[in-house]
């Protein structure tokens, strides 16, 4: 089923400047791991070595964080979003 991957501009020149990204997938996970084969310059700035989300992204289906979801096993439905936010800090 195609989501919607909505990536900050840090991560849109990551690849290739797009800033949207369909891909066909049934759960986060599978629609990381899609995004990440269209564009292998996103792993190491979205996931760890094990695969999972790093601290300093924010994850949304839609408007649900994944955390208080499934994280990456959360399911996705036909025209789901999931947004990437870079989170900020600052002081």
């Amino acid at each position: 089923m195609p989501i919607k991957v909505i990536l900050p501009a840090a991560l849109a020149r990551l690849n290739s400047g797009h800033d949207e990204v369909m891909v066909d997938a049934e759960n986060v996970g599978q629609a990381i791991d899609k995004l990440i084969a269209q564009s292998p310059a996103l792993r190491p700035v979205i996931v760890d070595a094990e695969n999972r989300p790093l601290s300093y992204l924010q994850w949304f289906v839609n408007d649900a964080h994944i955390r208080d979801l499934d994280q990456f096993a959360t399911k996705l439905g036909d025209g789901d979003e999931l947004l990437i936010i870079a989170a900020i800090a600052g002081g």
